[in-house]
């Protein structure tokens, strides 16, 4: 007997089209939402001969005020669906992006582009600013705050988490962010919200210091990025962030005695400040050997994963020296942090003394 596979409730066909106001359904299954929509039209949804507003209800509402007859939608077709697919839909419009999610990172670089457009622009930034409500009235003669107000109305964040979004990609090149990106789809440690504001604290203490230097915008680009890389790079090892100001600060007794290093005094004054003096990956195995385990086919896949990062890395070829340097930091981190997973290493098909498990230590 052969079992059929439930079907789905896919979408079949989306498009724009007049619907007569009185044949759609509202649907209470999901409250309508307190905040109107930002579209321009309602969406409804075409099930098994129904019209159903699964968002927009409002402009149905301002539709039937002004005695209109037809109204605009947006419609989505699937079949047979039932009040649970049409409650998921409801919902899904208020959460899931029309085309999909992207990644923390992709969300920064983005902004920070748009951000350096809109700058540059000759257009009245009022011009781009559409939506749910008109802002036009809420600019003030600061370009860059007038920006935010435009980028907070369209994009739906709040004016603060654009400022976020901009701070974490401030003094980023184009070639830093094309590493980190290499590192998105790991799925134990990437370069998400988390790891951005963990390393914010850094970055602004660098460039408080860089600039007290007289660094040019330039160079506080050039340095900041590669902060971020080796930033990265101890995420990956440790999952945390180091205050390096505050590291710097604590010096331990045998280090007192040491005669200090004048080699790249001048070039490397912030580095001595704020990065750990003392950079090691691997700290072996602090486990005992009852506890240790290892999942080979994961540990495979994170090889093939800093193996890929390498080549991407070799194959750039606007990458620069320091940004080479610092991405293979980043890698050997990865590659240390494989090791701390693969807690035992099966050496049974080749000789060696002393059994046939060898502890990475």
């Amino acid at each position: 007997m052969t079992v059929q596979t439930p079907q789905s409730f896919y979408t079949t066909n989306q498009y724009f089209d007049d619907v007569s106001i009185n044949a759609i359904e509202s649907f209470d299954g999901i409250p309508d939402y307190l905040g109107e929509t930002i579209n321009s039209h309602p969406t409804v949804l075409n099930t098994s001969g129904r019209l159903i507003c699964i968002d927009g209800w409002n402009l149905i509402e301002e539709a039937k005020r002004e005695q209109r007859e037809t109204i605009r939608c947006l419609i989505d077709v699937a079949e047979n669906c039932p009040d649970e697919e049409i409650a998921i839909r409801k919902v899904a419009t208020r959460i899931i992006p029309l085309n999909g999610k992207c990644s923390y990172l992709e969300t920064v670089r983005n902004v920070k582009t748009l951000y350096k457009m809109l700058m540059e622009t000759r257009e009245n930034l009022v011009r781009f600013d559409h939506g749910g409500r008109r802002r036009g009235n809420e600019f003030i003669n600061n370009n860059e705050e007038n920006i935010r107000l435009v980028l907070a109305t369209r994009l739906g964040k709040s004016p603060n988490t654009i400022s976020k979004y901009f701070n974490h990609g401030e003094h980023l090149s184009e070639e830093v962010i094309s590493v980190l990106e290499t590192f998105t789809s790991d799925p134990h440690v990437k370069p998400n919200k988390q790891f951005f504001e963990a390393a914010q604290g850094n970055k602004n203490k660098m460039l408080v210091e860089l600039k007290s230097e007289g660094a040019s915008e330039n160079e506080i680009d050039e340095k900041l990025s590669g902060y971020v890389l080796q930033m990265m790079a101890e995420y990956r090892r440790k999952g945390k962030i180091d205050n390096y100001a505050n590291a710097q600060n604590e010096v331990s007794v045998d280090d007192q005695n040491l005669e200090p290093s004048t080699e790249n005094v001048q070039t490397d004054t912030v580095n001595a400040r704020f990065l750990p003096a003392n950079f090691s990956y691997y700290q072996g195995n602090q486990l005992c050997p009852e506890d240790a385990s290892v999942d080979v086919n994961e540990f495979k896949k994170e090889l093939s994963t800093v193996a890929e990062n390498l080549l991407d890395i070799s194959r750039n070829k606007n990458f620069q020296t320091d940004v080479i340097v610092s991405s293979i930091t980043v890698c050997i981190a990865a590659l240390s942090d494989c090791l701390q997973k693969c807690r035992t290493i099966d050496l049974s098909n080749q000789k060696q003394e002393g059994g046939t498990t060898t502890w990475v230590n």
